[in-house]
């Protein structure tokens, strides 16, 4: 292949499709028909398949691999897809009938399925020229090629005959405006090759070579045509036109039952898709000057099967005051143990009653716990890990509302738990960070003020465990996680996307996800629960520097990750951890800034057993700042522990005295 680069322009990668939530697909694809490939921008695929149920499936790349999804319908043949546009994507297939039916993306959401007439054999074929402007290109039942196209306001009335015999589905590409180009095998099974331009059609050519398929095209700027196609031996096979000629075939390996899918994106970027003969969906890949990948990849192609896990911990922030109020309500999330999103919100921060609780999940599945953050707009979004391994998302409509827009599947093919956090400088967009099953960290970032998210970015570590844990630190956000030797480590993520080198904290047979507390100066202090269930700590100097070695927090044996937190009344670092009785105990600094702990005491009240690790949080109730946590009975219920604030605020043992309240009982 000539080393060139891609002469169209570039633009920003989009958010995941969004609307209404659609399940991720569980039924197989169908491996017998070819997939199809669109991109609107950089880092960004569209895939669209054929499933064994005859509904158009799509999954998408946007720094990773989502799950596929349904978007429904009744189609007979592999889809063809293109985009003219950033966020527009229209897509073709064969219906039950033989006619071509035509189903568009734009404005985010999909519309319905149309049908644009005709009897055709095989896929159907498309390309565009610019915006609005389409043409459709299928084989008909005598084998000759015919059209139909959209001039930017409507549809032609009926096919063009435009002859020839085909002995396979055709494929177009257009480079520049009036100028399309269709492939397809004819006689001898070689490439037939035709043209338009300047208002007319050229005769066919024979461009030979012994084709297995039908063949796939895609165009690299004026002038430059890439046509790929399986040949005799099953493998892929490719044929480049630039600079006014034709190249030979060059073989690409690879063992294939269906013909190959290409798209094109950035300035130097090709992606090559075809189904294996061993059923597997694989990609090869072109980028610019380093020429093609050293071998096919072969992609994740069914969804994959998170587990619910059992009691994860309830998340909690305070959000911004409405308009008319002194404080802002507070808004709880979890996800139960049959995998329903469940949120609370409660308007009063001083009366544990008036939380009103509602699933907000419909009959989706999830992965806790979830993420929970106020947007720059002041909208609550709550993010969690689909059972598909992908990440969702949905917002308020308004601040303080009870309705919520629709799920946006973010994608992301991960298994650990969402962490969301909010970046430290003034725009303050909002991240998602997740693991994958390789142990790899990964991030996704918000454009602007309740705008699209971009692309999944990798985080640079690998080896990782469990969930990821955020704080605000003095150059971005400071992210911790735990690897599979039980060891911490920490990097700090810029507002501008940069990462820093990972820091290894050490530690040997540390579990679950850390806690950590930010003291003015952005000085920090970690607690992690060890090997032999106690929980350790560590701290950073005044110059940032973290001290060499883990300290034990007193004895306390605990089944879960501690929580901590500053206090807002006494300005000592808090911690709280769940024990292996089902007990919550509390601890914390004898004096600001010590590092010498009180012995841990039971903090439970009235017979309250926990189910789930306790969540610390600072919030103001009108009166002043305070702290509380929440959790989880067996039977899910909630309860919110605050610090009593009046006379005698210190409990036995010198550590806080806490008033324990029952939250209303969530929805059955």
């Amino acid at each position: 292949m000539r080393l060139r680069l891609l002469l169209l322009p570039v633009v920003l990668a989009a958010s995941l499709m969004s609307g209404v939530a659609r399940a991720a697909v569980s039924d197989p694809i169908d491996p017998t028909v070819p997939v199809a490939a669109a991109s609107w921008g950089t880092d960004r695929i569209d895939l669209f398949a054929k499933g064994t149920d005859g509904a158009l499936k799509h999954k998408v790349y946007n720094g990773r691999w989502s799950a596929w999804e349904s978007l429904g319908g009744a189609i007979t043949s592999g889809p063809a897809a293109v985009s003219w546009g950033p966020g527009r994507i229209d897509v073709f297939a064969r219906g039950t009938d033989g006619s071509v039916q035509h189903k568009a993306y734009a404005n985010g959401t999909w519309s319905g399925w149309a049908n644009l007439g005709g009897v055709i054999v095989g896929e159907p074929a498309v390309t565009s020229w610019g915006p609005n402007h389409l043409d459709v290109y299928v084989r008909g039942t005598t084998n000759a090629l015919h059209h139909k196209g959209h001039n930017g306001s409507a549809w032609q009335t009926s096919w063009t005959n435009l002859g020839g015999t085909l002995t396979s589905s055709p494929t177009a590409a257009s480079w520049a405006q009036g100028r399309i180009d269709v492939f397809a095998r004819g006689g001898g099974n070689a490439l037939h090759h035709r043209w338009y331009t300047g208002g007319n059609w050229s005769a066919w050519e024979n461009l030979g070579g012994v084709l297995t398929s039908a063949p796939a095209v895609q165009s690299g700027g004026s002038g430059f045509l890439d046509v790929y196609a399986r040949v005799a031996n099953n493998a892929v096979s490719h044929k480049s036109f630039g600079f006014g000629q034709w190249a030979g075939w060059e073989n690409l390996g690879g063992t294939f039952a269906t013909a190959p899918a290409v798209s094109k994106w950035g300035g130097s970027h090709l992606d090559v898709f075809a189904r294996g003969t061993d059923g597997t969906l694989q990609q090869r890949t072109w980028h610019g000057i380093f020429g093609w990948a050293p071998a096919w990849q072969v992609l994740p192609d069914a969804a994959s099967t998170v587990p619910v896990p059992a009691y994860s911990r309830t998340v909690a922030v305070q959000a911004s005051p409405v308009t008319g109020a002194l404080v802002g309500a507070l808004e709880y999330a979890y996800v139960d143990n049959i995998g329903r999103i469940v949120h609370g919100r409660q308007p009063d921060p001083g009366n544990a009653n008036t939380v009103q609780w509602t699933v907000i999940s419909g009959s989706e599945a999830f992965a806790g716990p979830p993420g929970l953050v106020e947007q720059p707009n002041k909208r609550v979004q709550v993010s969690a890990l689909h059972a598909s391994g992908d990440v969702w998302a949905r917002a308020q409509t308004g601040q303080g509302a009870a309705t919520w827009t629709g799920w946006i599947d973010q994608g992301g093919q991960l298994t650990g738990a969402v962490t969301v956090a909010r970046q430290t400088d003034d725009a303050g967009n909002i991240v998602a960070l997740a693991v994958d099953s390789a142990g790899a960290a990964w991030y996704l970032t918000q454009s602007n003020v309740a705008g699209p998210y971009g692309t999944w970015r990798s985080l640079g570590v690998t080896g990782l465990v469990g969930t990821l844990t955020a704080v605000a630190g003095r150059d971005g956000l400071q992210l911790f996680g735990v690897d599979t030797a039980g060891a911490v480590r920490t990097a700090t993520l810029s507002p501008a996307g940069t990462v820093s080198a990972w820091t290894d904290l050490a530690g040997v047979g540390l579990t679950g996800s850390p806690a950590v507390v930010v003291y003015p100066g952005y000085r920090m202090r970690i607690f992690a629960r060890a090997a032999d269930g106690t929980v350790v700590t560590k701290a950073q100097d005044a110059a940032l520097t973290w001290s060499a070695a883990w300290s034990a927090v007193g004895a306390q044996m605990t089944e879960g990750s501690p929580a901590a937190v500053l206090s807002p009344q006494s300005g000592r670092t808090e911690i709280l951890a769940r024990g292996t009785d089902g007990g919550i105990y509390s601890t914390g600094e004898t004096t600001q800034g010590s590092g010498v702990w009180r012995d841990w005491m039971p903090v439970l009240q009235g017979g309250d057993v926990a189910a789930t690790d306790p969540t610390a949080l600072t919030y103001a109730d009108g009166a002043g700042q305070r702290w509380a946590f929440v959790f989880r009975t067996p039977d899910q219920q909630s309860r919110l522990y605050t610090v009593d604030t009046g006379p005698g605020l210190l409990a036995v043992g010198g550590g806080p005295r806490f008033q324990a309240a029952r939250l209303p009982a969530p929805p059955r």
